[in-house]
């Protein structure tokens, strides 16, 4: 109802409130959530016969969790009649045209002007221009929309850096494209991102060139971002970093720096609307401490008006000037690629269309968009790019939130690898060892010693922090909570997972109407 869905909004705070809204919601004869279809399965054989159901479960997403003494964990059971419906058409380009870095308008019968780089003079455009030296273009034409272009523009003082520095014995260096998709849940993911799935499957199906790895026993350290990507870029726990007012030199981008590499840093909100907690990922003149020292760091794209009013975490489509925003983050990202195809690379770009209540923006225009640039990066020309897709938590807020299966899936975000196989081929055991550690309990404690490992490979350096392991070495099954570095509060071990009662065929009917 309408009463409990504005006191579930004001408990987003209140722990004392949201406890109750779980017994509303317990006795709520027609809840607004899906209880149907959202029940644990302790076993893999049951939650292989549940997912069959689905069509796009073949193969490597039909598999799932084994079974561990040590840590049984809940598997939510996919819902096939979710529902997304939300309108993502942001429009066209189309007066504007950029082709070889010159910019072109046509049809504008007045005043057609354009804008670089966010600087405060407005151009009157009267015949083409080389852009080539801009990374962001708005172009404005008579009373039409707005339209933005974005693309890297190469540094040659960083080429020159990266090429004195390079490691010589190492000859085909591995690129390292992580992917993060902000409170994106591997259920989430398999439920909302049909086409990625399809052509991962294929993927691993028919390409002799790379290999898919899914870990389903990624878990979260933290409630929210910072916990969980403190860990991954720095080494060590948000906590201690704090205490260290984030100085450090073990961070990713200054490693990977030593080493040859170019970097990048692709965060899709404004700088401005970081709250406390995330200094390290601010500029000092935004009150940060300014630790992100990539080569490239884009971000004025995301301060843009109308993607700023509407919030990088709005329901709605998030468009800039007629296109999506992640395809104009992928436009940038596939043009660093190019401009430094000669280099190895270490890219981080941050999406945040599942970071969203109604878990509906992460499919549709997004999954399409997100498929077809995956297939960019592992086509001829990206052979030696070690692909990462990761979360660094579930949705942990909203209406889904607050219901047992929301619980389990914050606590179980999403995390993949493309493996060029010519990394595998270098090494014959590393393949079987990824495949074990698909079932092992890892964090992004981890999955830093695994970028550390692969920046350096086949050199193996030491793990900084007493429960980071790299994947590229085997991780027991019998690793607990404690061991990988996980507080109690989120270990999914420890929680007492009560197995809910399947409802009877009209509550299913019920469930079913509210998604579609």
């Amino acid at each position: 109802s309408l009463n409990l869905w504005n006191t579930i909004l004001k408990a987003e705070n209140n722990i004392k409130t949201i406890t109750l809204v779980r017994k509303i919601l317990d006795q709520d004869p027609v809840p607004p959530y899906p209880r149907n279809g959202w029940h644990y399965v302790g076993d893999s054989s049951n939650a292989i016969g549940i997912r069959n159901g689905l069509s796009l479960f073949r193969g490597l997403f039909n598999q799932t969790m084994h079974e561990n003494e040590n840590c049984q964990i809940p598997i939510p059971h996919i819902v096939p009649s979710f529902a997304f419906d939300i309108e993502t058409n942001c429009g066209f380009p189309k007066y504007t045209k950029i082709n070889n870095s010159v910019l072109s308008m046509h049809n504008c019968s007045k005043w057609p002007l354009f804008q670089v780089d966010n600087k405060p003079v407005i151009l009157h455009w009267t015949k083409p221009v080389d852009v080539s030296s801009f990374e962001y273009i708005n172009t404005f034409c008579d009373d039409g929309p707005e339209e933005v272009f974005v693309q890297n523009v190469p540094n040659f003082s960083v080429k020159k850096r990266a090429f004195n520095l390079r490691d010589k014995p190492i000859v085909n260096p591995m690129n390292v494209n992580l992917l993060l998709v902000d409170s994106l849940s591997r259920s989430q993911f398999i439920r909302a991102m049909k086409k990625t799935i399809q052509f991962l499957e294929n993927l691993q199906k028919n390409s002799n060139s790379f290999r898919v790895f899914q870990f389903f026993r990624y878990t979260v350290v933290g409630l929210n971002s910072n916990p969980n990507l403190t860990p991954l870029f720095s080494g060590f726990s948000a906590k201690k970093m704090r205490i260290k007012h984030y100085k450090s030199d073990t961070w990713l981008w200054d490693y990977s720096k030593e080493r040859g590499y170019v970097s990048l840093w692709l965060d899709t909100q404004c700088p401005n609307s970081m709250s406390d907690g995330y200094e390290w990922q601010l500029p000092v003149n935004l009150g940060g401490t300014g630790q992100i020292k990539t080569d490239h760091i884009f971000n004025s794209l995301y301060c843009h008006h109308s993607y700023a009013l509407a919030g990088q975490y709005s329901t709605k489509p998030r468009c800039i000037g007629q296109r999506p925003v992640h395809q104009l983050t992928f436009d940038y990202l596939h043009s660093f690629y190019k401009n430094y195809k000669n280099y190895p690379k270490f890219s981080t770009t941050i999406f945040y269309e599942a970071h969203e209540p109604t878990m509906k923006l992460s499919s549709n225009l997004f999954d399409k968009d997100f498929a077809i640039n995956l297939e960019n990066f592992t086509d001829s020309l990206n052979l030696n790019t070690f692909t990462i897709i990761a979360a660094d938590h579930g949705l942990h807020y909203g209406l889904y939130g607050y219901t047992r299966a929301g619980e389990v899936e914050h606590l179980l975000p999403l995390l993949l690898f493309i493996v060029p196989t010519s990394l595998l081929n270098q090494n014959p055991e590393l393949e079987s060892i990824l495949e074990h550690n698909q079932q092992s309990m890892i964090t992004t404690f981890d999955l830093y010693e695994t970028i550390r490992n692969l920046i350096s490979f086949p050199k193996r350096p030491q793990p900084i922090s007493p429960w980071s392991m790299s994947l590229f070495s085997k991780i027991e099954y019998n690793r607990n909570c404690s061991q990988a570095g996980i507080p109690e509060k989120y270990c999914i071990c420890s929680r007492n997972w009560e197995q809910p009662e399947f409802y009877d065929c009209e509550q299913k009917q019920l469930d079913q109407q509210y998604w579609n």
